[in-house]
């Protein structure tokens, strides 16, 4: 009867089987069970044999009867347990984040990195636009390029999905704001002795705040405000700030 040993290269959906030389033998019939249930059977010459085609995170048991001179071994070899592994997806990362004035854009990097898979990772996005990405496979590791583009201004946020066969889905967030540029102000217009108009370009999607002397004097949405109770014969400067509006 051959003695079985313990079982090498474990991987997600295969492993090797090993067992010890049996004196007469000619060849050897490989069985393994998940359970009580046979799920594979072979016969060979060699002490050692790859299986194959097996199911991820799973328990199996095999042992091997020895054949020769038209006989079989009396009873079969010892049992070995072998359960093959889980895969599991990897990152350098668990967010990303993105800040660029609009018409602009921007790139990052992230790496992933893979144990005991059986097939290769796949990428994709939950949502998509303003962002890309690439590659889309990814074999075991690698580097993914994550683009942000925005078309217009404001806060964009997605999930970047990395699935391979039996391993967990990974999810990386990625999160970006397009911010505005600068407002442009322009000259004062209905300048009187105690008011003026304070005027700035429109931006899109934002909101304002407008300074006089350096004091907050107006927050909204409009691009123009009208000054009141002011001193005559007196210099005034003012500028105007800009938040996007989510």
């Amino acid at each position: 009867t051959p003695a079985a040993t313990a079982a090498t290269n474990i991987a997600a959906k295969s492993f090797t089987a090993n067992w010890n030389a049996s004196a007469g033998a000619e060849k050897y019939r490989l069985t393994v069970y998940n359970g009580s249930t046979s799920v594979f059977t072979t016969e060979t010459t060699a002490t050692t044999f790859d299986v194959t085609g097996l199911d991820c995170s799973t328990a199996y048991t095999y042992s091997v009867v020895a054949i020769g001179g038209g006989y079989e071994s009396a009873t079969a070899s010892n049992s070995i347990s072998v359960t093959t592994q889980t895969p599991l997806i990897s990152s350098d990362k668990t967010a990303v984040d993105f800040s660029v004035v609009f018409g602009n854009s921007a790139e990052a990097s992230v790496n992933l990195t893979s144990q005991y898979l059986a097939d290769a990772i796949n990428i994709a996005l939950q949502g998509g636009e303003p962002y890309s990405v690439s590659p889309v496979t990814i074999n075991e590791s690698g580097a993914l390029t994550i683009n942000f583009a925005p078309n217009t201004i404001g806060r964009f946020a997605d999930i970047i999905i990395a699935t391979s066969e039996c391993a967990a889905e990974l999810n990386i967030a990625i999160s970006g704001v397009a911010i505005p540029v600068a407002p442009v102000a322009t000259e004062a217009t209905n300048i009187r002795c105690e008011t003026f108009t304070a005027n700035w370009e429109a931006v899109e999607n934002a909101s304002y705040t407008l300074y006089l002397n350096g004091e907050e004097k107006y927050s909204g949405t409009e691009n123009s405000y009208d000054f009141t109770g002011l001193e005559p014969n007196t210099a005034y400067n003012y500028y105007v700030t800009v938040t996007i509006n989510d």
